[in-house]
């Protein structure tokens, strides 16, 4: 019978004793891989020389003992990751029932504006089908604040500005990935295309406050949507 054709034990032990005279680390090393493999003991094996037998029952001792640690150890890491699931399930519970809170209080016509500011998963969760479309439509004529300056053609500055007193204000804020999360303010693009036609007008009503602040006058700004008295 060939080495390849003899029974497991009788092979492990023939490469444990065709390696011991010349290199017993080597051969401890191999048999303790062998028996690990085949998931047999020392026990199994035809006999042994002692120190490679027992050495061999060391080795598996304690290899044993580190697998009953590490079979402890994923256990309680499992227990650690059920429990940290159950938490972030309750809190994503929480915060869909406080979006639900939000959108109810909002009047009629600031439902779809609210849903917009929403990703997708939250909006189709919480939202009506006629209010989803109408955000989704909201969106898609939307543009951040740099596509804003685009249209306009203003400055940031000039757009912060306008948007803060009431000339040209945002739509709504969404939390946007760029690099990290930021809040990010959208504007409509036909309130944008309206605004171009006063351009002139706001940017002449810039200059006039401008000069009056330097003698503490006080100028009144007149909105397109609003009356904000300027103090």
């Amino acid at each position: 019978m060939t080495k390849s054709k003899l029974p497991i034990p009788q092979r492990i032990h023939h490469r444990a004793m065709a390696r011991w005279p010349t290199q017993p680390e080597w051969a401890l090393e191999c048999l303790v891989a062998d028996l690990e493999g085949s998931r047999l003991s020392v026990s199994q094996l035809a006999p042994l020389p002692l120190p490679l037998a027992e050495g061999a029952r060391r080795v598996q001792a304690a290899l044993a003992q580190l697998r009953a640690i590490r079979r402890v150890e994923a256990h309680q890491q499992a227990q650690r990751w059920v429990e940290q699931a159950t938490v972030q399930a309750s809190l994503e519970e929480q915060r869909q029932a406080d979006l639900r809170v939000d959108l109810a209080e909002c009047a009629p016509q600031g439902r779809a504006r609210f849903l917009a500011s929403l990703d997708p998963m939250d909006r189709d969760a919480i939202g009506e089908k006629a209010d989803r479309r109408t955000a989704v439509e909201l969106r898609k004529a939307s543009a951040m604040a740099g596509q804003a300056c685009a249209a306009v053609s203003c400055t940031r500055t000039e757009l912060d500005r306008w948007d803060e007193d009431g000339r040209l204000p945002h739509l709504f804020i969404k939390r946007v990935h760029i690099h990290r999360m930021v809040d990010c303010r959208f504007w409509n693009l036909g309130e944008l295309a309206a605004a171009k036609e006063q351009l002139e007008a706001w940017r002449e009503q810039d200059r006039v406050r401008k000069r009056f602040k330097r003698v503490g006058l006080k100028p009144v700004i007149i909105s397109a949507k609003r009356r904000t008295v300027r103090a």
